[in-house]
């Protein structure tokens, strides 16, 4: 795994680029700056404009897409982890909308918790 981010913010998808929008914007609209996460989306091999949605995103800087060409969620997850930049990974479904604080209160969990 290559490092640089803090947290990593996954969304599988398959045929949903229609609310696919609404989650992504909600993650460029996190309380944390751009350099601490990524954005990852991953492609479970849609036919409809995915691609585009988040081509559409490109400017952010901080927003990836993947194909993953096995239809199936835990593929599409796996394909999301194993390509993260981030020591943690969080996954937000395809038509959930993500509170501004999100990301900054998971990454504290993680930072400030000590798993026995």
């Amino acid at each position: 795994m290559t490092m640089g981010k803090e947290i990593s913010a996954v969304i599988c998808t398959h045929n949903r680029a229609h609310y696919l929008t609404k989650a992504i914007s909600s993650l460029t609209e996190q309380d944390l700056p751009n350099d601490i996460y990524e954005i990852i989306v991953v492609d479970n091999r849609s036919s409809d404009k995915t691609r585009d949605v988040v081509e559409s995103f490109a400017g952010m800087g901080n927003i990836r897409y993947l194909y993953e060409p096995v239809v199936g969620l835990s593929h599409a997850r796996n394909r999301g982890w194993r390509n993260a930049r981030s020591p943690y990974v969080a996954y937000l479904d395809d038509d959930a909308v993500a509170n501004p604080a999100w990301l900054g209160r998971i990454l504290k969990v993680f930072k400030t918790t000590d798993p026995s």
